[in-house]
C-alpha cells in the first residue's frame, strides 16, 4: 500500500522525501488567507507559536521551534499562517550588510515546552480585540443615535463660484464623491461617517475642500486634522487662496511650532465664532482646543 501511495503521488507530481527533507515553497493557511511560504521563513502556529518553516518530508512539515523542531501532518497545514511585521515592507537598501525593519521587527522563536504560556497569550489577544471591537460597535452606534441638523440643500452663489473656481475638469470618480458627500451633508441627520480612498493627486482634498465649505456657509465650524505639519501648513494655503475673505482659516500646531500667545487666540477666536476653520495636527485633539468646539457660539 506504502508503494502504491508513492507511485500515486509521484503521478500527481510529488516527490518522495522520505528519507531526506525538501526546502521547496509550499501553501500553508486557513481557506481564503492561504500564502507561499519558503525556507526560514516565520510562521505562526496556532496552538505553538512562532516558529520557521525548515523542510518538508513526505506528508509532513518541519518547524523549527526555539528548542527544538516539531512535525506537524501536511493535512494539518491549515494551522499555520505566515507571519507578517506592521510597516515591514522596504522600498530600497543602501546598504546591503544592513537589517531590514521587517528582520528587527521579527519576534523571538517560541518555546515547545512554554505551550500554555502561548495559549495564555494568545487568549489574552482574544479578550482584547474583543473589548476592542466592542468598543468600536459602540461608537457606531453612538453615531447613529446623534441628531444633527442637515445642511442646506439649496447652494448659494458663493458655493456655486466656489465650485467654478476649480482650476481642474473633475474626473467621474471625484463627481461620485461629490454627489455622494453632499447627499450626507444634506440629508442625513447623523454625522457624516465616510472613508475617501485615492491615490495621490487623485483629487480627494477638492471633495474635502467642498464639504468644508459647504459646513461653513451652515454656519458651522471646522475642524480639519492633517498627518504632518508641513501638509496641515498646505492645506491653510490651499483655502485661504480658494476661499472667500470673510472666511477665517486658522492654524494650530502643538509643540514649539508656535508661540503659545498665538495659540491662545486661536482659542478664543474658536471660542467667540470669529474662526470658521481650524487646520492643524493631533494638537486638535487636546483638551484645550476640545473645549472651545464646545463653547463655540457658531
Amino acid at each position: 500500500q506504502r508503494q502504491v501511495l508513492r507511485q500515486q503521488q509521484r503521478a500527481r507530481g510529488y516527490v518522495d522525501y522520505l528519507e531526506r527533507g525538501s526546502n521547496r515553497s509550499i501553501t500553508i493557511g486557513p481557506a481564503g488567507f492561504e500564502a507561499l511560504i519558503n525556507v526560514n521563513d516565520l510562521l505562526v502556529h496556532e496552538d505553538y507559536g512562532f516558529c520557521r518553516y525548515s523542510a518538508l518530508f513526505e506528508s509532513s512539515i518541519r518547524l523549527q521551534f526555539k528548542d527544538g523542531c516539531k512535525f506537524v501532518d501536511w493535512r494539518d497545514r491549515h494551522l499555520l499562517t505566515k507571519y507578517h511585521a506592521h510597516g515591514s515592507r522596504i522600498v530600497g537598501r543602501k546598504n546591503k550588510n544592513a537589517t531590514t525593519q521587517q528582520e528587527q521587527q521579527q519576534p523571538e522563536l517560541s518555546a515547545l515546552c512554554e505551550h500554555r504560556s502561548w495559549v495564555r497569550r494568545k487568549n489574552r489577544v482574544k479578550a482584547y480585540t474583543a473589548g476592542l471591537a466592542e468598543k468600536l460597535a459602540g461608537l457606531y452606534v453612538q453615531r447613529q443615535t446623534i441628531f444633527r441638523k442637515p445642511c442646506s440643500a439649496h447652494d448659494p452663489p458663493d458655493y456655486e463660484a466656489f465650485e467654478r473656481s476649480f482650476p481642474h475638469s473633475p474626473t467621474s470618480d471625484q463627481i461620485r464623491c461629490f454627489q455622494e458627500v453632499r447627499y450626507d451633508m444634506t440629508r442625513k441627520c447623523c454625522p457624516m461617517d465616510r472613508l475617501l480612498c485615492g491615490d495621490v493627486g487623485s483629487g480627494k482634498t477638492e471633495v474635502a475642500l467642498r464639504a468644508v465649505f459647504r459646513a461653513v456657509l451652515n454656519k458651522r465650524q471646522v475642524a480639519l486634522l492633517a498627518p504632518t505639519t508641513i501638509l496641515a501648513a498646505q492645506h491653510v494655503q490651499t483655502m485661504r487662496s480658494r476661499f472667500p475673505s470673510w472666511i477665517n482659516v486658522s492654524l494650530l500646531l502643538g509643540g514649539s511650532h508656535q508661540k503659545a500667545s498665538y495659540r491662545q487666540r486661536v482659542y478664543r477666536s474658536l471660542a467667540d465664532g470669529s474662526c470658521q476653520v481650524v487646520v492643524g495636527t493631533q494638537s486638535l485633539l487636546r483638551g484645550t482646543a476640545l473645549s472651545r468646539y464646545n463653547n463655540a457660539t457658531s
